[in-house]
């Protein structure tokens, strides 16, 4: 990815959401096709599509700094810092336990984490997501709100 230098403007413009409507009624829902709509996400949306989308429900202005993570355990994987670590992104397919971890012990302590449903490959995956966090919190700075989007 590019670096851009931050020159202090920001132009955003509306378009639709970034997602696919996947909502169904329980008699078109079938067992075995409930895997094809995994990932929800339009054709031709960035991260940073999916990253601004996601700012209004943390309440995160979108004048906010955005800094693109990288090294140890970031390598490879694009890790979005909004905020300084207020909240941390990755929208990437199939993240390994080790970057969850290294969001996990940010620091500073991130407020928001968000992930793409396809960042986790399975329910297991899903599910040591929250447990890592759960693990990570601490009197002191609270626990890490997540979100799958």
């Amino acid at each position: 990815m590019k670096k851009v230098p931050d020159i202090g403007f920001r132009a955003l413009r509306v378009d639709s959401s970034c997602y696919k409507d996947v909502r169904k009624t329980p008699a078109e829902v079938e067992q075995g096709a409930l895997d094809l709509d995994e990932d929800n996400t339009k054709e031709g949306r960035s991260s940073l599509d999916l990253l601004f989308e996601c700012l209004p429900t943390f309440q995160l202005p979108y004048t906010s700094s955005i800094d693109v993570l990288s090294g140890e355990p970031f390598g490879g994987y694009t890790v979005c810092s909004v905020n300084g670590g207020q909240l941390l992104a990755c929208f990437d397919k199939d993240i390994p336990e080790s970057l969850i971890r290294g969001m996990a012990d940010f620091d500073p302590k991130p407020s928001y984490v968000v992930v793409a449903e396809k960042s986790l490959p399975d329910s297991a995956a899903r599910t040591n997501f929250a447990e890592i966090f759960k693990q990570s919190a601490n009197a002191l700075e609270g626990q890490t709100q997540i979100r799958i989007i």
